[in-house]
């Protein structure tokens, strides 16, 4: 059972992680908006407006993804199951709450599903987790 004072730490923790991430998302829809009404300017200039968009809706993705993760977090400690591995059902570590509060596995299935599926992407928090040599971009074999 994860103690009530850390819960309490962790819950505002989350909030503050969400309430700074949905600042950034919506000062970058803004600065999206704000640029596309001024486009001006030759062929290169405008492919690299484009492809500067192209970047700003995959981060737009990964920001929507980590929120997703942290409501899903608030809403486990809502309902008492927070620090619960959803793998073993054993409880995660402080450290690793700590450290990653809106991860749902412990060290050791998260590490036992690495070895398992080394290929895979299992996206965890703000980075993609897989093969160095891959980039995020790719698919899996």
């Amino acid at each position: 059972m994860v103690k009530t004072t850390f819960l309490k730490s962790i819950k505002k923790q989350l909030l503050k992680m969400r309430q700074d991430l949905l600042t950034h998302i919506e000062k970058d829809v803004r600065t999206e908006s704000d640029t596309s009404r001024f486009e001006i300017g030759d062929i290169y200039d405008q492919a690299s407006s484009e492809r500067e968009r192209e970047l700003n809706l995959i981060l737009g993705d990964r920001d929507r993804q980590k929120l997703k993760e942290i409501d899903e977090a608030l809403r486990r400690i809502d309902e008492g199951t927070y620090g619960i591995c959803e793998e073993c059902g054993e409880p995660i570590e402080e450290r690793r709450l700590r450290a990653m509060p809106f991860t749902r596995v412990c060290i050791d299935c998260k590490t036992r599903d690495e070895r398992e599926h080394g290929k895979r992407k299992v996206y965890e928090g703000p980075e993609f987790i897989g093969r160095p040599d891959m980039t995020e971009f790719e698919e899996e074999e």
